[in-house]
């Protein structure tokens, strides 16, 4: 259903948008996992954080080729945050 939403806008504004979405995953992740084991980051913490992943290698290869797995890596800590 997203890839038939995004099919509709043009590429060059989609290659925005996902990168958009997948940096806000990234600092989602943080948000989440900080809650969850009670450490309770500041949001410039959060921040802090966010971009000290973003020298890691995986992280950047993720957001350069654009897949799907940060924004999935989001949505299963939010999970298990809520189970918990």
């Amino acid at each position: 259903m997203l890839g038939e939403l995004l099919a509709l806008v043009p590429y060059r504004a989609v290659e925005f948008l996902w990168l958009a979405i997948e940096l806000l995953s990234v600092i989602g992740v943080w948000w989440v996992i900080s809650r969850w084991l009670v450490i309770r980051l500041s949001p410039l913490g959060v921040g802090l954080a966010s971009v000290v992943s973003l020298g890691w290698f995986p992280v950047v290869a993720e957001l350069a080729v654009g897949q799907v797995m940060l924004v999935l890596l989001f949505l299963v800590c939010a999970n298990l945050w809520a189970i918990q």
